[in-house]
């Protein structure tokens, strides 16, 4: 994908390719411009019970740390971390390629020199997230503990 990981239904309702069993979902929160071309907004409060604490406090970081980026350098961001970068070549002769990614590589941090390149960022946001806990959620992730 030409800007960056982007889980394919996602990536498919954010296009307007909406699947029978998604329509409801979509109907009830999406707002669309231009025939289901392109997300606007929601169109109510998404419903969060379902979520954890940690789940939220995710997703209150990466709108407090990356919501105020126009897109064009949100992937300009992205494209410095390795779930992306490793396929870097491959999307350069194809960019609308579509690869499946391994998921451990979202625990790893782009490297230094990477992040020294994209103008957007003085370093990896992501750094506050201390090794041993990104050690210690992948470990739970991939059944280790």
């Amino acid at each position: 994908m030409e800007n960056g990981p982007v889980a394919t239904t996602v990536y498919d309702i954010i296009k307007g390719v909406i699947e029978k069993n998604e329509k409801k979902y979509v109907e009830k929160y999406l707002k669309y411009l231009n025939n289901n071309q392109n997300i606007t907004n929601t169109k109510q409060n998404l419903e969060t019970d379902h979520l954890s604490e940690t789940d939220k406090g995710a997703l209150d970081f990466a709108v407090a740390t990356f919501g105020h980026y126009k897109p064009k350098t949100l992937v300009a961001i992205d494209h410095n971390y390795p779930e992306w970068k490793k396929f870097e070549n491959i999307f350069k002769y194809n960019p609308r390629a579509r690869i499946n990614m391994d998921i451990q590589d979202f625990f790893d941090n782009p490297s230094d020199s990477d992040l020294k390149s994209n103008a957007a960022l003085d370093s990896d946001p992501y750094k506050v997230i201390q090794n041993d806990i990104i050690q210690c959620s992948k470990d739970i992730f991939l059944g280790n503990i």
